[in-house]
This record gives structure tokens, C-alpha cells and sequence, in this order.
């Protein structure tokens, strides 16, 4: 696998909300990534570097590089704020390279379930 230079995606969002974001993931020349046989890793921290959650991921079309980005609203309930968050591939003869960076805010929200 060839040096990698992780694009940059900032997400947002809410606080006690499931989130789910579908992505691709393409070589330099815009083809997409066969993502059989990697493992995806992304991870959240704060801002002493500390990994205070990890995303899960649900492959969609993994020939194609496509997957969902998970963050479930059991975990999102705890969040509140910025955070720093990578996505890293590893594959099945252990090459790791990271692919995405970037900045996940996590927005307060007001209205709880079971609440009047």
C-alpha cells in the first residue's frame, strides 16, 4: 500500500442522537478502494488525546469502498463538544494507513425520551 495523505471531514452531530454517515473511500485517482479483507478503525478523542469512543461501521458495498460510519446514540448521550477523530484501514497482512481526519462536534440537545 502507498503512502497515504488522510483527507480531512468534519462532521457534526447531536447529542443523543444515532448518527450514521455513508462513505467512500477512493485512491488518489478517484477510484474507489476494495475494502475486502481491511478492518476500519476510527476512533474519537479529546483534546489530551485520550480515545473516549470509537465509531462502528457497517459495510455497504465493500468492493466498492463504500460503508456507513456509526455513532449510536448510547454513546453520543455522553458526548458534548469538539473532538478530534481519525479513520484508519488496516489490511489482512497488517499494513495500517489512515485515510480521514478531522473534527467531530457533538451539539446539545434538549428534547429526551420518556420527557414530557
Amino acid at each position: 500500500m502507498a503512502e497515504v495523505i488522510p483527507a480531512t471531514l468534519n462532521l457534526e452531530a447531536r447529542q443523543n442522537a444515532d448518527f450514521r454517515r455513508r462513505l467512500t473511500l477512493r485512491d488518489e485517482l478517484g477510484n474507489p478502494i476494495n475494502l475486502t479483507g481491511f478492518v476500519i478503525d476510527a476512533d474519537i478523542a479529546n483534546s489530551a488525546g485520550q480515545i473516549i469512543a470509537t465509531f462502528s461501521h457497517e459495510f455497504v458495498d465493500a468492493v466498492n469502498g463504500v460503508f456507513d460510519l456509526i455513532l449510536p446514540k448510547s454513546v453520543s448521550v455522553a458526548l458534548l463538544g469538539s473532538y478530534g477523530w481519525d479513520l484508519s484501514l488496516t489490511s489482512g497482512i497488517g499494513e495500517r494507513n489512515y485515510y480521514i481526519t478531522g473534527t467531530l462536534t457533538i451539539i446539545r440537545t434538549i428534547s429526551r425520551e420518556g420527557q414530557p
